[in-house]
């Protein structure tokens, strides 16, 4: 799916790595998007349309998915979180609003945590935070989606989009699917995931205003965002209905209102 004519899409070398964004420029204050695993930049898509208007928006594509890929064999969490660092750098954009769905609210959280001065205000839909390491099932889930989404066409892998969400927006099921495919296809693949962390240190260390958007059918739970916050130097939760893990996809007027009145 094509993007309006007037973003730019550009790559740009980290330390390691082959980074591929979008942006949708503009003399305005900067944004950041970072997506979850499996997803793209562009699954920000609708997002950015309805915040370019006010927001100079960044939408990248995180090592080994999309277009972006790893020079290193392996890699991990803190090589994806340098990542971004490097790129708000070398554009130029701190302070910078920045935005996490999932995998990307992880890397935003500790980009909060370790680099306050570069962080105007976090946006963190659905973490998800892992407390512990991954299990097998867990790492055997994404090398199964790898090796399946790899094998089915496009078309395939959008008749499973189909059944999986069935009402979603067309436009969403059809960013979904690309991602799929292009992150199954991507040769950077590692064996380290590492997303377990000892988050109840990292998030006093973030200073930023943040919003925690969890859903009714989503992974955090509204007893863990309620201990979250109270963790968080400057914290608050919304609770959305009718929505499960991809709120921004789901719900996406309720998502796309809080995030707008949380940055007015």
């Amino acid at each position: 799916m094509s993007y309006p004519d007037n973003w730019t899409k550009n790559y740009f070398e980290t330390q390691g790595g082959h980074i591929r964004y979008f942006r949708t420029g503009g003399d305005k204050p900067s944004m950041i998007l970072l997506h979850g695993a499996m997803n793209n930049g562009l699954s920000w898509l609708r997002v950015a349309k309805s915040l370019e208007s006010d927001f100079d928006i960044i939408m990248s594509d995180a090592r080994g998915h999309g277009k972006s890929f790893s020079y290193q064999k392996e890699f991990t969490y803190t090589e994806m979180i340098n990542d971004s660092v490097e790129l708000i750098k070398n554009l130029k954009l701190a302070p910078i609003i920045v935005i996490g769905h999932s995998m990307g609210a992880h890397i935003a959280t500790e980009l909060g945590a370790r680099y306050p001065y570069l962080v105007n205000k976090l946006i963190l839909e659905d973490p998800g935070y892992y407390f512990k390491n991954p299990t097998f099932l867990d790492l055997f889930y994404y090398k199964r989606m790898s090796k399946k989404f790899k094998k089915y066409s496009l078309t395939q892998i959008r008749e499973l989009c189909d059944k999986k969400y069935k009402k979603w927006n067309e436009d969403d099921k059809i960013l979904w699917s690309s991602a799929r495919k292009e992150w199954a296809e991507n040769k950077s693949k590692s064996k380290s995931f590492d997303p377990k962390r000892n988050w109840h240190e990292i998030f006093p260390k973030v200073k930023a205003p943040t919003l925690l958007l969890i859903s009714e059918k989503g992974i955090v739970k509204r007893s863990e965002a309620e201990q979250y916050i109270t963790e968080f130097g400057n914290a608050k939760y919304e609770f959305i209905e009718n929505a499960g893990h991809h709120i921004h996809q789901e719900n996406f007027e309720a998502f796309i209102n809080n995030v707008k009145e949380f940055l007015k």
